[in-house]
């Protein structure tokens, strides 16, 4: 039985330092049947290790009902990863965030009493542990340090970004976690990824973040010098949101120089994510940052391999690094913590200049050239060479080509009795006997072996340079040929697009493919490509399956029900749910009315007639709606969606659907706002958890405070949408609300809340919570403006009968051909909520298929009975979310010579006239 070992350098397994090169991949976004793909592709990104989070709610969907088969076969994954010769970092949660819903919390938790979430409270506690136990009972004897035949599992997180200075209950709380994991058989190291913030004592604590990587990384060999220092969350790009303009993302250079930053400073890294991914059904959550965002279905958009397994744009740049960590683990995992040298801060490297970084241990010593950061110049700086200063006195010149970081390795073994005192090219990697270098194309640089350079001239061309030098096989390629040179069981391959796990070289045109043995030979072979065809799949029979009969509540599904209630309280944890009002009115009107407790977006119908949809995101609307009433009985829809829940944030735990009376609402005005002083409070003792919050840790004496009486019984709704900082809202003195600065609070203020004479109301905000540019004066200034009150005036819904009925897929029979002129949305053509159907027969392909899904609005695709997930085009009108209308279909879930079926569901009818199935035959997809 191996041990597992750490110190202020690296990990060691059995007393032997390893280094780790990881990547994230997230089985439950990727099918099964690609697993091994996915793998091998990481592998061949340079990663020697993968980090994969645990979502509990697919694996216990239902109390007590585990599901560890098929896509959620997590032993058969963690075997894949041993396999393929990797490590594995385990991260079980129970929260992981990761843009899932709920963090990755099953949603049933939210019916349990007087629960807590991520909190030392019983009923979370008890459930988290049986959880725990079951996944360990089918990993457990997976781990390095297992009795017999050892598998891949390396470390296991504890939990997620548990960021709270309440050090009682992330000692209650963590401390349980931690036990469990212990007690059901978790041997390996445990690790935390709560930047300092907690963490219980054995475990070691891990970094997330992207910038001024090198600093970060020093200050925690300074303040946690007994831990090896790990980036485990480096995610270089947001999780991408419906209705937000995504970010410029990241250049590939500037991702590289990243990475490089923490390798210099004596650090391993995780890449967050290194596979894209889908998130499949309804499982995508929300990001913290602002309630009216949601998660896409695709993750990693940017990533070194994307959702459909083609190279992204950071491939080859994060690749080129990561092979190098992998292949000179060694030096690095025996630097020197302690030795620190004082160096100019690459961030202040401008165009054209460099800063340099040395690092010295044991077994070598690297010195990293820092250019410019193309992310603050935009590109990368041409043409930029540094000039080093040697020992001896001697000069050596490094360029640093279309990277804005170059790595040089100096007194390292490599093998037998050679010495690599210095290259002034990057190390690519070292098999065998064979060390691979390269550069600029038509650069000059050096290689030193046992005292005698070799000058090398980069070659332009796609034939590497090949010498013999002191016993070993150097060879030299440029920028170009160094992405497509690859390492399988010690052999070289230049010039292939990939290389498979068996060491078959794959091109997409025919090319000669240079290979290097395990002994340092060279030969060349021309390899023809594998032709990929891309079949012709026609997608234009389609039938529909109108959704009338629930738009206007006469399907015999509906249930009665008491009245409002959350979507998971009527059996509907995820996805959208139907809910009928029958309200009768005594005369004809247009009654205007608000749904104040409500989330996230709810289409509303009167009398089978389409008024608006209330809620948050993209054409959404918070402002009242005209409901145009018939005098006696009218019907009221509402087809209520829950878009995702939170996947981090204190906003954990949300309602979603129709949980509260419709009102007509009216302003109300409690008059001037005023500054007042008070008592300092501290928030965790209002609540606890709260993220980012200290112990000890007070919101301002100065509050922002409004007095007013309310003598009447009707509620009175304060809702914050400025987002200006965090802090408490007080009633009379008395907390009842942690703002959590998302943009949309709403704060339902009763009976039960307000007093019967004059009231006083306040919000206090934490002053390192308002951003750095506004003084707090300026803080409470804009809040004021974002805070607004309105009084129930009416409750249009109390006395109504309400029913609810789930949202399910129509039985086949219901649904009826369409003609052309109904499917281009003509006047035969639904236009409501509708379901459209059509079955097409592919020929076998292994390309990457995507449905572009133009002239449909929003809704959700479905492909042989599985729900491939969501998209968000437009309003049903012209009004569009972005510019990315396509869905992949993944190619295990496409039956080849038989009949597939694709099911899609519109909110707004849609015009499925323009859908279609596209092939990708010159995307570079790897393949194990």
């Amino acid at each position: 039985m191996a041990t597992v070992t750490f110190d202020g350098r690296s990990f060691l397994i059995d007393g032997r330092r390893i280094w780790i090169t990881s990547g994230s991949l997230h089985y439950a976004r990727i099918p099964r049947d690609l697993w091994a793909d996915r793998i091998h592709a990481a592998k061949l990104a340079g990663m020697n290790t993968i980090e994969t989070p645990v979502f509990w709610n697919r694996h216990e969907p239902r109390t007590g009902q585990f599901d560890f088969d098929g896509d959620n076969d997590i032993r058969h994954f963690v075997k894949l990863v041993g396999e393929a010769g990797m490590y594995l970092i385990l991260r079980p949660g129970p929260f992981v965030d990761s843009g899932w819903d709920f963090g990755g919390l099953p949603a049933w938790l939210m019916n349990a009493e007087d629960i807590q979430f991520r909190a030392p409270n019983d009923a979370f506690l008890e459930a988290s542990s049986r959880y725990i136990s079951q996944l360990a009972q089918q990993v457990r004897d997976l781990q390095v340090t297992s009795v017999g035949k050892a598998g891949p599992i390396l470390l296991v997180q504890n939990e997620m970004n548990w960021t709270c200075g309440d050090e009682t209950a992330a000692l209650k709380y963590l401390g349980e976690i931690s036990r469990y994991l212990r007690e059901s058989g978790f041997t390996v190291p445990v690790l935390n990824a709560n930047n300092l913030w907690a963490g219980v004592e054995g475990e070691i604590d891990c970094w997330s973040g992207t910038e001024s990587m090198l600093s970060m990384m020093r200050q925690m060999a300074a303040v946690r010098p007994e831990m090896p220092r790990l980036a485990i969350n480096f995610r270089p790009e947001p999780m991408p949101a419906w209705g937000v303009e995504a970010p410029q993302p990241l250049h590939p250079a500037a991702v590289q120089r990243r990475l490089a930053e923490v390798l210099a400073a004596g650090a391993q890294y995780n890449y967050v994510p290194c596979i894209g991914g889908i998130n499949k059904g309804f499982y995508a959550g929300r990001p913290s940052s602002a309630v009216g965002e949601f998660c896409t279905s695709t993750t990693g958009n940017n990533s070194p391999i994307l959702p459909n397994g083609a190279l992204g744009p950071t491939f080859a740049h994060v690749r080129r690094i990561s092979m190098f960590a992998s292949a000179f683990g060694k030096v690095l995992a025996h630097l020197d913590p302690t030795y620190q040298p004082m160096s100019i801060d690459p961030g202040s490297a401008k165009p054209g200049g460099v800063a340099a970084v040395h690092t010295q241990g044991t077994q070598g010593s690297v010195l990293w050239v820092f250019g410019a950061d193309p992310e603050r110049n935009t590109k990368v700086a041409s043409n930029v060479t540094a000039s080093l200063l040697t020992p001896d006195g001697s000069t050596l010149h490094v360029s640093l080509g279309d990277q804005a970081v170059a790595w040089l390795v100096m007194n390292t073994h490599l093998s037998g009795r050679a010495l690599l005192d210095y290259s002034t090219l990057c190390a690519l990697t070292f098999a065998g006997k064979t060390l691979v270098v390269y550069g600029p194309s038509g650069s000059d640089g050096i290689v030193s072996i046992n005292g005698s350079p070799l000058s090398l001239t980069v070659p332009r061309g796609k034939t590497p340079v090949v010498e013999e030098h002191e016993g070993l096989t150097i060879v030299c390629v440029s920028e170009d040929q160094a992405d497509k040179t690859f390492v399988v069981d010690g052999a070289v391959y230049i010039g292939a697009d990939y290389v498979t796990s068996g060491g078959d070289p794959i091109v997409l045109k025919s090319c000669a493919v240079t290979i290097i043995d395990a002994d340092g030979k060279a030969s060349s072979r021309t390899v023809r490509p594998i032709e990929a065809k891309a079949p012709n799949i026609t997608v234009n029979e389609w039938a529909a399956s109108s959704a009338d009969e629930y738009v206007t509540g006469t399907s015999p599904r509906f249930a009665a029900i008491d009245g409002p209630t959350q979507l998971s309280n009527a059996g509907t944890p995820e996805g959208y749910g139907w809910y009928r009002i029958v309200l009768k009115s005594s005369a004809a009107k247009k009654q205007k009315v608000s749904m104040p407790e409500s989330a996230d977006r709810l289409h509303v119908f009167v009398n089978g007639k389409p008024i608006g949809v209330w809620g948050v995101g993209p054409f959404a609307t918070l402002g009242p709606l005209t409901l145009p009433l018939d005098k006696g009985e009218n019907i009221i829809i509402v087809l209520a969606e829950n878009m995702g829940r939170a996947g981090a944030g204190d906003a954990i735990g949300e309602r979603k659907g129709l949980f509260g009376h419709m009102y007509e609402l009216k302003s109300f005005k409690p008059g001037k706002h005023t500054i007042e002083m008070g008592k300092p409070l501290e928030p965790l003792r209002f609540r606890s958890p709260l993220w980012d919050v200290g112990d000890g840790d007070l919101v301002a004496p100065e509050r922002l405070t409004w007095q007013f009486s309310h003598r009447r019984k009707s509620p009175i709704y304060l809702t914050i949408s400025a987002r200006v900082g965090r802090g408490l809202v007080l009633m009379n003195e008395e907390p009842i609300h942690f703002v959590t600065g998302s943009g949309l609070e709403r704060i339902k203020l009763d009976n039960e809340v307000l007093g019967n004479g004059k009231n006083t109301i306040q919000i206090a905000l934490l002053p390192e919570s308002i951003p750095n540019d506004m003084s707090l004066e300026q803080a409470y200034a804009e809040l004021a403006k974002g805070v607004t009150f309105d009084e129930g005036m009416t409750n249009i819904t109390e006395s109504c009968d309400w029913s609810f009925a789930k949202w399910e897929r129509p039985h086949v029979t219901s649904f009826e051909p369409m003609g052309k002129t109904a499917i281009t949305r003509g006047s035969s053509g639904p236009s409501g909520p509708t379901w459209w159907r059509c079955r097409f027969t592919p020929d076998e392909t292994e390309v990457p298929a995507m449905l572009e899904l133009s002239g449909m609005a929003k809704g959700q695709v479905y492909l042989n009975d599985i729900h491939v997930g969501k998209y968000f085009i437009s309003d049903g009108g012209r009004k569009t979310v972005g510019s990315d209308t396509t869905l992949y279909l993944p190619e295990p879930w496409i039956l080849p010579g038989q009949i597939n079926e694709l099911l899609v569901f519109d909110e707004h009818g849609g015009s499925p006239g323009k859908i279609t199935i596209q092939h990708q035959p010159d995307a570079i997809v790897i393949r194990a």
